[in-house]
């Protein structure tokens, strides 16, 4: 890609845009990968404010394409999302208002839904990835089934969390998590009491 605007989503989508063949050289091929890379992070993974311009954190990873698929993309934007949200209520304990929540919103969204128990609108846990399984129309009905009546669209305080073993997956390394969270609503102390107990080796959490 030319230098110019080297860090520019739109140059990445630009590149996408060319077209590409089995008979195409492995230099373009390489550089469609990066491309695509580069657009989907930006956009849907690890967006920022200036949504013409991506973080380039991850670009090391780009520097071998044989070597691509041993990055742990999912930890990166993970970690770029956690981030975001130390910095979102950093702000507003600060009482900034002029502040923005980046990352992967996607994720963030389909995590607390799929935590939560709501009755008949609950996703069964044998499709994989579990997103695959989330449409416009499940996501509308689900969000509209989270969200307290009376007290606007952001808040979901009296929602309980969804039994733990009907999911797929652990979402923390504690003595009884199934149990103990069970049944509880987001907003209890119930799973704050174990924070003490959890780990940061993220094998053994969500």
């Amino acid at each position: 890609m030319d230098r110019t605007g080297v860090h520019s989503l739109r140059a990445a989508e630009e590149f996408l845009m060319r077209g590409i063949s089995e008979a195409s050289s492995k230099i373009e091929k390489d550089c469609f990968q990066i491309a695509f890379v580069i657009f989907v992070m930006g956009h849907v993974l690890a967006p920022r404010t200036k949504h013409d311009y991506g973080t380039i954190d991850y670009w090391g990873a780009l520097a071998n394409m044989e070597n691509i698929t041993q990055y742990n993309w999912c930890e990166f934007v993970l970690e770029f999302l956690l981030e975001a949200v130390r910095r979102l209520k950093n702000d507003m304990m600060a009482n900034n208002h002029s502040t923005n929540l980046v990352g992967c919103h996607l994720f963030l969204q389909i995590f607390f839904l799929d935590n939560v128990d709501l009755g008949i609108f609950n996703k069964k846990h044998n499709v994989l990835p579990c997103i695959s399984d989330f449409d416009q129309n499940s996501l509308k009905n689900m969000i509209t089934m989270a969200t307290d009546i009376g007290k606007g669209p952001t808040s979901y305080v009296k929602c309980m969390i969804r039994q733990g073993s009907d999911l797929c997956y652990a979402r923390c390394n504690i003595p009884d998590c199934n149990v103990t969270t069970s049944n509880q609503p987001v907003g209890s102390g119930n799973m704050d009491q174990h924070a003490g107990n959890r780990t940061d080796d993220r094998h053994d959490s969500v």
